[in-house]
């Protein structure tokens, strides 16, 4: 393995098993196929199933995104080559993957890799997730050219079912594909962040921008404060990950549209004046209310809470604007317990 290799991906094949049309279906599809994701047009990625990553770059970048629904496998990928390393294909490292057995299951994990799509076209300039209608064209349009062998890897059977199945089971995955084409319209729409985490109410909430950044003490010093919580607008390129396990931190970029569109409506409910304050005075590039609006209702849960800025001046007025729309005051100089 060259050095300037961050992981290695083994490939993903489906375990031939299952009774269920769910089954069947995912063992077809196999849509974790490591082939297929590096060959992503935006950036190779890979997924965690059969991964294999040298210590110094997992190091280096932090490792894996924790808290987030779907995607942080992908996201771990791009990161990784944004900080100069590559990811390499190993065919034969192969490891047997057993799809989902419901139809329930199925069309969960189908709402939260959308949901986990639209959270990286969040994070990532450039990239936007596909619809399922405009994917299934692509897929029709590659098995209609022959490959060239000598620049294609050979590629595992996918997106339809063995060549004896009977035109039932072929009606049926037709069928699922329209079904989780719904699925991830969505999905695309929902947050990705994971649901029925548990809430206690904090005595302090942190406005930060991309937290927590390495080396930043300003980490050191919201880790100090006992019931803190820090509301923050994105993940850091190379974050902390010793900051981020002692902390409890929601990221505005986890937010999905349903719910910036819900939590903006009851904002405007509830208190309109302030509403319409906040977008008379905001100013070019900063935030817009539909990205702040679940922080607001967040904020709201925290009870009398405190609300302290951690970082510059841009972050200040972010932070200003969520404590004013929330009704309580900007707290320059949170006290130490």
């Amino acid at each position: 393995m060259a050095d300037d290799v961050g992981a290695l991906a083994g490939e993903v094949v489906a375990l031939l098993e299952g009774d269920t049309l769910a089954a069947r279906y995912g063992s077809a599809r196999n849509f974790l196929s490591q082939q297929a994701h590096l060959s992503h047009p935006y950036r190779p990625r890979a997924v965690a199933a059969n991964l294999l990553v040298r210590r110094a770059a997992f190091e280096q970048i932090g490792g894996f995104y924790e808290g987030v629904r779907a995607a942080e496998d992908t996201d771990f990928s791009w990161r990784l080559q944004q900080a100069g390393w590559k990811l390499e294909l190993r065919r034969s490292a192969k490891v047997e993957h057993r799809y989902r057995a419901t139809l329930r299951e199925l069309r969960r994990q189908w709402r939260g890799y959308a949901a986990g799509r639209a959270w990286l076209a969040r994070r990532y300039d450039g990239f936007e997730p596909d619809p399922a209608v405009a994917r299934a064209f692509g897929r029709l349009v590659a098995r209609s050219r022959r490959a060239d062998p000598s620049r294609m890897l050979p590629a595992p059977r996918r997106g339809a079912p063995s060549v004896d199945a009977s035109r039932l089971e072929r009606g049926r995955y037709l069928a699922l594909d329209a079904l989780l084409s719904a699925e991830e319209l969505a999905g695309l729409v929902l947050s990705n962040r994971p649901v029925g985490r548990p809430r206690a109410a904090a005595a302090v909430v942190f406005v930060a921008d991309r937290f927590p950044a390495r080396g930043d003490p300003l980490g050191e010093y919201a880790r100090a404060l006992d019931g803190a919580r820090v509301e923050a607008a994105a993940r850091p390129e190379f974050p902390d990950p010793a900051v981020a396990g002692a902390l409890r931190i929601d990221y505005r970029e986890d937010d999905g549209i349903a719910t910036r569109a819900v939590s903006l409506a009851a904002l405007v409910a509830r208190h309109p004046v302030r509403v319409a304050g906040d977008v008379l005075s905001r100013r070019s590039g900063e935030p817009p209310l539909s990205a702040l609006a679940p922080a607001v209702r967040r904020l709201a849960h925290d009870g009398r809470a405190r609300v302290h800025a951690l970082g510059g001046s841009e972050t200040r007025v972010t932070a200003r604007r969520i404590a004013h729309l929330a009704g309580r005051p900007l707290d320059e100089a949170p006290r130490r317990r």
